[in-house]
C-alpha cells in the first residue's frame, strides 16, 4: 500500500490559475474575432496566473520528492519521470500534432510567426517553446504551452538536486540565486536572450520548494506565513491585482514578489488547518480537475471558434454587448466542454497507469498536470 498525502485546496489553486489565465487571455486576443478589447487584458494578469501554476507546482513536487526521499533513502527517478510523461505528454502533444496537422490542411487557420514552421515543430516538440516564444516563433493556436515546456526543464534536473543534497533547502536558494544573476546578466547583453530568461521562472518554482521544505520540516517560519496579517495581505494582492492590476514595484522581480504572496496563500489553502480562507468546493474541484486541459487547450480553441465565426460563419461582431456575451460564453463553454472530454475519454487512461509508478501518492495530484 503507496503512503497517500493528502493536501486540500489545491483543486481550487489550480482552477483560480486556469480562469486567471483563459479570462485575461480572452480579453488580449479578443480582436481575433474583430471584437474591441475591453482593456482589462492589459494588466498582464494572465502572466501572474502562469507564476501561480509554477509556484504551485514546485511546492507539490518538492513536497512529494521529499516525502519519497525520507521514505525510501532515495528517489526512484525512472517512475518519476514516468508519472511526468503520462500526465504530461499525451494532451501536450495531441495538441501540438491537431495544430500542425490543421496548419497542413487549412493553412488560412494557422498562422506561424515568419512562416518559420519546421522551427516552431522543433521548439514544441522538445519542450523549449519557450525560447521560441522569446525570439518570437511560433503560433498563437498552443502558444501557452512556453510554460509545459518550462515545468520539463526545471524537473529534468531537479529530481537529482534533491536525491543529491541532504539540506534542500540550499539547492533551492542557489537555484534562485544563480537565476538571478543569470537573469540580470541577460538584461545587459541581448533582449532576446534577456526574454527567454525572463520566461523560465526556474525561481518561482525554487520559492514553491522553499515552502514545501519549510512545510516539510515544520519551521518556525509557519508562524509567520500562518499568521491572519500575512494571509490577508497575501489575499489581498491576488484580489487587488485581479480587479484592478498586479502590484508593481519593479519590473525586474515583480513576478517574484508575486510568488512569495501566492506561496503563502497556497501554505495556508493547503496545510493550515486555521486558514482564513478555504477552496475545498465541488466547483473549483471539478474544475481543478481539468485545468491542465483549459490550459493547454483554451488558445487552440479561441484561434477555431474566431476562424469559424467570421470566416467560415460570416459573422461579424459590432461591438455589441450580446457579441461579446456570445464570444466570451462560446469561448468558456467550449473550452471547458473540451478539457473535460479530454479529461475522462482521453486523459484518464494516462492517468490510471500514471499511478501505478507512484511511490507517495497524493489526492490532490492524482487528477492533476503537477
Amino acid at each position: 500500500m503507496k503512503d497517500q498525502i493528502y493536501l486540500p485546496g489545491l483543486n481550487g489553486i489550480r482552477a483560480i490559475a486556469a480562469l486567471l489565465v483563459l479570462i485575461f487571455h480572452i480579453d488580449i486576443f479578443i480582436p481575433a474575432f474583430q471584437l474591441t478589447p475591453l482593456g482589462y487584458g492589459k494588466t498582464g494578469m494572465a502572466g501572474y496566473g502562469v507564476v501561480l501554476f509554477f509556484v504551485l507546482s514546485g511546492f507539490l513536487i518538492t513536497f512529494l520528492l521529499l516525502h519519497e526521499k525520507e521514505k525510501f533513502g532515495k528517489i526512484n527517478l525512472p517512475k518519476f519521470y514516468m508519472r511526468r510523461i503520462l500526465r504530461i505528454w499525451p494532451i501536450y502533444y495531441l495538441v501540438i500534432f491537431s495544430t500542425f496537422i490543421l496548419y497542413f490542411f487549412f493553412p488560412n487557420l494557422i498562422h506561424f510567426s515568419g512562416n518559420k514552421v519546421s522551427e516552431a515543430f522543433l521548439f514544441y516538440t522538445f519542450f523549449v517553446s519557450n525560447v521560441g516564444y522569446g525570439i518570437g516563433i511560433g503560433t498563437l493556436a498552443i502558444r501557452p504551452l512556453w510554460s509545459v515546456g518550462v515545468e520539463e526543464q526545471f524537473y529534468a534536473f531537479w529530481p537529482f538536486l534533491v536525491n543529491k543534497y541532504k539540506n534542500i533547502l540550499y539547492a533551492l536558494i542557489g537555484v534562485i540565486v544563480i537565476y538571478t544573476l543569470v537573469k540580470a546578466g541577460s538584461k545587459l547583453v541581448d533582449t532576446k536572450l534577456y526574454n527567454i530568461i525572463s520566461l523560465s521562472r526556474f525561481d518561482c518554482m525554487a520559492m514553491g520548494g522553499i515552502g514545501a521544505y519549510l512545510y516539510y520540516t515544520k519551521s518556525k517560519v509557519l508562524t509567520f506565513i500562518y499568521h491572519p496579517v500575512a494571509q490577508v495581505i497575501s489575499w489581498s494582492v491576488l484580489m487587488i491585482s485581479i480587479a484592478y492590476k498586479p502590484l508593481q514595484v519593479m519590473a525586474f522581480i515583480d513576478k517574484e514578489i508575486h510568488a512569495v504572496f501566492y506561496l503563502i496563500i497556497i501554505m495556508n489553502v493547503s496545510t493550515n488547518k486555521n486558514t482564513l480562507i478555504g477552496l475545498e468546493n465541488k466547483v473549483l474541484d471539478f474544475i481543478g480537475k481539468i485545468s491542465y486541459g483549459i490550459y493547454v487547450y483554451h488558445m487552440f480553441t479561441l484561434v477555431i471558434l474566431s476562424y469559424l465565426i467570421t470566416k467560415v460563419f460570416g459573422y461579424t461582431p459590432k461591438d455589441s454587448i450580446s457579441d461579446y456575451i456570445m464570444v466570451y460564453m462560446l469561448m468558456l463553454s467550449c473550452t471547458f466542454m473540451l478539457a473535460y472530454f479530454s479529461f475522462r475519454y482521453f486523459e484518464k487512461w494516462f492517468l490510471k497507469r500514471k499511478s501505478k509508478y507512484a511511490k507517495i501518492h497524493s489526492k490532490s495530484s492524482a487528477n492533476s498536470s503537477i
